[in-house]
């Protein structure tokens, strides 16, 4: 009986490891937090708390409907290399301008081939209004002139990240969370950073061996995290490392409209025409604001409908980035005399 007893576990501990690695090396391994970005496909910016690297390598975004070629170029775009053509369209925003979609389905490269003019793609997974303006002031700071600016504007999550500025930093290559505000010294945080590289938490263990296990575990078994989303799933906690805002105030928001303010005076002081794109969120207000500042807008929060958005994930789909191009190509033509 105890003979049985022993067989029946290690029949079961080898199946959950054997499927462990088989889920390991498939698609599945979204699942584990640190393939949500690739290793070094960013680099730590003391501005604006991370960048995309410049001439970066291609390899493989995982997210949770599928998987697709990335890479930069030497101006730390996801985008082929800009040869100084003229006239071109810059293009930047959050992680819907970024992509998540083959290169050849963003709804930027979409845009280029409908408008047949070089659109210079250059939007950051994870950035927020503020970020995309001091990274456009960068580079139109050293490229010639565009004719256009674009802002792929995320209503909610822009508003927010602004409020977290910056919101996040690169420890051993891996994109995470910025811990150095908010009263914590980059001294503190840097102990912090430690203790999540070695532990996964940024507080001191209770129980250091059976954590070290714990992180090991949620760095590399897909099964573990798939246990701990359907735990939180079923729980609610209170995460001891988050010290970033999820919600804003009147004057928070007001602030957040000066950046967008920055936008029109570089486009005016580089003499070059802006566009918004309203990607998502209630507009109501920003809609207003924008009509008094002279910013032109197109509004695509129709394309919030889910047969345009992936089934898990959230961002546009293939579908959705092809109808977004094609609407915003449209408007440029129809409204802005860019042809």
């Amino acid at each position: 009986m105890k003979k049985n007893t022993i067989l029946i576990i290690a029949s079961i501990i080898f199946t959950l490891v054997l499927t462990d690695v088989v889920l390991y090396f498939s698609h599945y391994r979204y699942l584990i937090g640190k393939f949500v970005h690739p290793q070094f496909y960013y680099q730590k910016d003391e501005e604006i708390g991370f960048d995309i690297k410049p001439n970066f390598a291609t390899t493989t975004h995982i997210f949770s409907d599928g998987e697709y070629p990335i890479w930069s170029n030497s101006l730390g775009c996801f985008d082929e290399e800009y040869k100084g053509e003229i006239p071109y369209i810059y293009l930047t925003g959050d992680s819907f301008t970024w992509g998540f979609a083959p290169f050849e389905n963003k709804w930027g490269t979409i845009l280029e081939k409908e408008l047949n003019i070089r659109v210079l793609k250059c939007g950051v997974n994870g950035y927020g209004t503020r970020e995309e303006l001091i990274k456009t002031t960068r580079h139109l700071g050293k490229l010639p002139l565009p004719e256009l600016i674009i802002v792929g504007y995320t209503e909610g999550n822009d508003i927010i990240d602004n409020i977290n500025f910056p919101a996040g930093t690169v420890q051993n290559g891996y994109l995470m969370r910025n811990l150095a505000k908010n009263g914590v010294t980059k001294e503190e945080a840097e102990i912090k950073y430690d203790l999540l590289d070695r532990y996964c938490t940024s507080v001191p263990p209770k129980y250091p061996i059976l954590q070290k296990v714990k992180c090991w575990l949620h760095n590399y078994s897909v099964l573990y995290n798939v246990a701990g989303k359907i735990r939180s799933y079923f729980s609610v906690s209170e995460n001891q490392d988050s010290i970033e805002k999820d919600s804003f105030s009147e004057e928070e928001y007001n602030t957040h409209l000066e950046d967008i303010r920055k936008f029109k005076l570089l486009a005016d002081q580089k003499g070059v025409k802006l566009l918004f794109v309203l990607i998502q969120g209630d507009t109501k207000e920003l809609k207003f604001f924008l009509g008094k500042e002279r910013i032109s807008y197109i509004d695509l929060e129709t394309l919030n409908d889910k047969s345009f958005r992936w089934g898990i994930d959230g961002h546009w789909n293939i579908e959705g980035n092809r109808i977004a191009g094609e609407k915003v190509a449209k408007f440029i033509t129809d409204f802005l005399d860019i042809k």
